[in-house]
Order: structure tokens, then C-alpha cells, then sequence
């Protein structure tokens, strides 16, 4: 945008400002903004209602992700002693309730001394 054209909307609206504080004061001032926005309140409705059929549509094509999706509080009440176990079920480091293991074999044992 061009600086002669921000200066004019600039004056311009500075302009509608010092008008309507003049012949009515901060009253006239709020009025015109709200009238001014009218416009944008149906826009905003608009866009509201494309974001909605926009989700539901998504959520209608896909299923197979919310029946996968488990919330942390539902892992937690399922899990025994309501406390979530291992993510993937254990492997190299895990670590459970009778000790750290190694993958594919037994739990650690001190050495025959």
C-alpha cells in the first residue's frame, strides 16, 4: 500500500472521529463504531458456521482416530493400581515393578561371587 493512501485513510478517519466527538460526543463516537461493525458480526457468524461443518465433516471421515484416541485419565483407570505402565509394553530399559529389563531376557542377577 502506498504511503498517499495510508495518509489519506489515515485523515480520514481521524477526520469521522473528531466529527462525531464534536456533534455528539463519545456517544455518537461508540454508535458509529458499533454501525460500522454490523458488517463484520455477519461475516464472523459466517466463518463460525464454515468452521463447524468443516470439523464435523472431518470428524465424520475419520473414525478410526477418536475410536484409537485413549485420554490420560481413562489410561490411568484402566491400568491395574490406576497408574499407567510402560508406553509400549516394555523393551530395552524398561523399568517395572520387579526391577529393570533388558529385552528378551530375565531380570538382572548380581553375579555368582
Amino acid at each position: 500500500m502506498r504511503t498517499s493512501t495510508k495518509l489519506t485513510w489515515g485523515v480520514v478517519m481521524g477526520a469521522i472521529a473528531v466529527i462525531l466527538l464534536v456533534a455528539g460526543g463519545l456517544d455518537a463516537l461508540q454508535n458509529g463504531a458499533i454501525v460500522a461493525a454490523t458488517p463484520f458480526i455477519i461475516l464472523m457468524l459466517i466463518m463460525c458456521f464454515g468452521l463447524l461443518k468443516a470439523m464435523s465433516q472431518d470428524a465424520d471421515e475419520a473414525p478410526e482416530l477418536q475410536a484409537d484416541y485413549v485420554s490420560p485419565k481413562t489410561a490411568a483407570r484402566r491400568a491395574p493400581g490406576g497408574r499407567p505402565g510402560p508406553v509400549g509394553g516394555g523393551g530395552v530399559g524398561a523399568v517395572s515393578a520387579t526391577g529393570p529389563h533388558v529385552a528378551g531376557g530375565a531380570p538382572d542377577k548380581p553375579a555368582a561371587g
